[in-house]
């Protein structure tokens, strides 16, 4: 017979101190053990040039912090770059994109090379708005990019539509001795370059954190009660400013199941309508009908049925008789005359004789229509 294990024994759960050799079927060993083996990997924001977008890099094992000068690589070939957030640590299990690395940190050489290609940008944009003049080409040029391992240069100006800039290319490459790029960017992108300061005060979004531009419609403005002047809701680059963006999802989640503005409803102390929206009391005004305005918290409001239309009809109570019967229709009003006696004695006149309608058979003073299919008669 065989001992089978008391049911007072208890598992020893494997350790190193004991000698143990760990269950693979163990799940929790195969939690620890997948969380011991996943690989971190350090991101970090960087800005590839003054006003340039920001974009996220792998530290590659580097110690970063903000300010830092990097060489990164880009579609373009390698190019500085300035760190301009602290590394943040992310579990490789659970990314779904890639990121590039950096390739080393900045010298001095590289930061030399950096101001000497600067300069030729300068002479460069100086000679690209003369000849632009030259030729009245319908562009403006906004900045002139050498790249970083020299070779080419890209030269990002806007337009209203299609510009022949060929002679301008050509001219161009004459006097730079390199590849040249013409890139047709839009206002807004003009603006992140460009840089400045917005009617809050504070730097351009665009040229201070924003790494993509998101849409934004007018509604976003009407959804926060803001006045729709536009230059109010419109930017630098005359474009809705992209703030609008930062809060319409709040107001949206606030207003879901309210009532809309000028709304009549019935609340506690009578029947009004709803005038304001307080989002910051997460409550909404209600002027009531002797002139008095009360607040109404959203979190007590209940939509029911509306004022303008007619309440359902209750039910009967218990052992109440209902009744079958259909009401009758009311009568139509009859037609009066000037006495406010009622007009039937000239009904038979007004339709001609025989009580017909001159619509339906002619009247008197009308010839009868030649019958269909006969000819004229001979006199």
């Amino acid at each position: 017979m065989r001992n089978s294990p008391s049911p007072y024994c208890w598992r020893v759960r494997p350790t190193p101190e004991s000698g143990n050799v760990p269950d693979e079927n163990d799940r929790a060993h195969k939690v620890r053990r997948r969380m011991g083996d996943a690989r971190m990997i350090e991101i970090v924001k960087i800005r590839l040039r003054e006003g340039g977008k920001i974009q996220d890099y792998e530290t590659n094992q580097q110690e970063l912090k903000i300010g830092s000068r990097v060489i990164v690589p880009t579609p373009d070939g390698l190019t500085l770059g300035t760190v301009v957030s602290n590394p943040q640590r992310l579990d490789e299990e659970y990314i779904k994109v890639s990121f590039r690395k950096i390739v080393r940190p900045a010298t001095a050489e590289d930061e030399t090379h950096v101001l000497r290609h600067q300069q030729l940008e300068r002479e460069a944009f100086r000679y690209c708005v003369g000849a632009i003049a030259r030729l009245q080409l319908p562009m403006k040029l906004v900045e002139v990019e050498y790249l970083f391992e020299g070779g080419k240069a890209v030269f990002y100006f806007t337009a209203e539509g299609r510009v022949d800039f060929r002679q301008l290319v050509k001219e161009l490459a004459h006097e730079c001795r390199m590849r040249i790029e013409m890139r047709q960017i839009g206002v807004r992108d003009e603006a992140r370059m460009i840089g400045g300061y917005g009617i809050c005060g504070r730097e351009l979004c665009c040229a201070s954190f924003l790494s993509d531009f998101e849409p934004i419609s007018i509604r976003m403005a009407k959804d926060q009660d803001l006045p729709l002047s536009p230059g109010k809701v419109s930017g630098v680059c005359g474009r809705l400013m992209c703030c609008l963006g930062y809060e319409a999802r709040v107001y949206e989640e606030f207003k879901r199941g309210l009532p809309r503005i000028g709304e009549k409803i019935r609340v506690r102390e009578g029947v009004g309508r709803v005038r304001k929206y307080n989002i910051f009391e997460d409550s909404f005004t209600v002027e009531i009908e002797g002139g008095e305005f009360v607040k109404v918290p959203k979190k007590d409001w209940s939509r029911g049925a509306r004022l303008e239309e007619p309440p359902p009809p209750a039910a009967p109570a218990e052992g109440e008789a209902v009744s079958t019967e259909v009401p009758p229709r009311p009568a139509a009003p009859a037609r009066a005359g000037a006495d406010g006696r009622q007009d039937r004695r000239d009904r038979g006149a007004r339709r001609g004789q025989g009580g017909r309608r001159p619509d339906r058979g002619g009247s008197p003073d009308r010839p009868d229509r030649p019958k269909p299919g006969g000819g004229r008669t001979a006199p």
